[in-house]
């Protein structure tokens, strides 16, 4: 069976995008800083929370369309995921993936072998590791 080229595909499947995510982000996280800034000092972290929440109002106002997806993998501990994990010889991560036509969400922990990352990567993740990454004789 030959497969598709660009060409043959139906105007529906290869629709440019009618909005700029990367700004609706930007816009939603601007509010929500706006609205919490009202609260510095006061020592009320819920009431901060309940505000930051209300500027954002709904997901529709961050996303519209229906085949958005949203990822965030963890770098600090946070409500959602844990931070990065670093053990001698690996780092584990937590991920979040969701998908709002399928309605799915992922929760993924990789782990990622240093030693292996090591032999390709410019990265020298001995530094993360307290020296016992990769190459290191701790």
């Amino acid at each position: 069976m030959a497969q598709a080229t660009s060409s043959e595909l139906s105007p529906a499947v290869r629709r440019e995008p009618d909005r700029n995510l990367a700004l609706d982000l930007l816009r939603v996280t601007e509010a929500a800083a706006m609205a919490v800034g009202r609260w510095v000092g006061r020592r009320d972290k819920d009431g901060a929370d309940a505000a930051a929440a209300a500027a954002m109002v709904t997901v529709d106002d961050l996303v519209s369309g229906d085949d958005a997806f949203f990822v965030m993998t963890g770098i600090t501990d946070g409500e959602l995921l844990h931070g990065v994990r670093y053990g001698r010889d690996r780092a584990v991560t937590e991920s979040l993936m969701i998908r709002s036509r399928s309605g799915t969400i992922r929760q993924v922990r990789s782990t990622h072998h240093l030693d292996r990352l090591g032999r390709y990567s410019i990265v020298d993740y001995r530094h993360a590791t307290g020296g016992r990454g990769p190459g290191s004789t701790a």
